[in-house]
């Protein structure tokens, strides 16, 4: 299993679904449609959402391919965790990186890269 997270500050307001949305499309293989609910964050034939709003807000996305979006959120900040079972290249990461800044007022991105042999196993001896 390997684990990718991304911090966003000073997040653009209203942009979270669209976020997901970037995510999911470009990185996950959905395959939807341009006016699909998966844009705004509702579940559609390809992607499953799990969703809470209030002072902390969680978003998350199951798809086919295996890849889980946790997202939370708190006023300007917003964490996006990514765990998937195969590694990104550094191409892809790159690129996610990329994608994730533009919904950032001023740009900033922090990114954690780690892989986990163990994450989903017993680790107990």
């Amino acid at each position: 299993m390997y684990y990718i997270a991304f911090s966003i500050q000073h997040l653009k307001k209203g942009t979270a679904p669209k976020i997901v949305a970037a995510i999911c499309h470009a990185f996950a293989g959905c395959e939807c449609e341009d006016k699909c609910d998966c844009k705004r964050g509702k579940s559609c034939d390809s992607c499953h959402f799990s969703n809470r709003k209030g002072i902390f807000a969680w978003s998350v996305c199951e798809l086919k391919g295996g890849v889980v979006f946790a997202i939370i959120t708190r006023d300007e900040m917003m964490q996006v965790d990514v765990y998937t079972a195969e590694q990104f290249d550094f191409h892809g990461l790159r690129v996610l990186a990329e994608a994730l800044r533009m919904f950032s007022e001023n740009e900033h991105l922090t990114m954690t890269h780690v892989h986990r042999d163990r994450l989903t196993e017993d680790t107990s001896d």
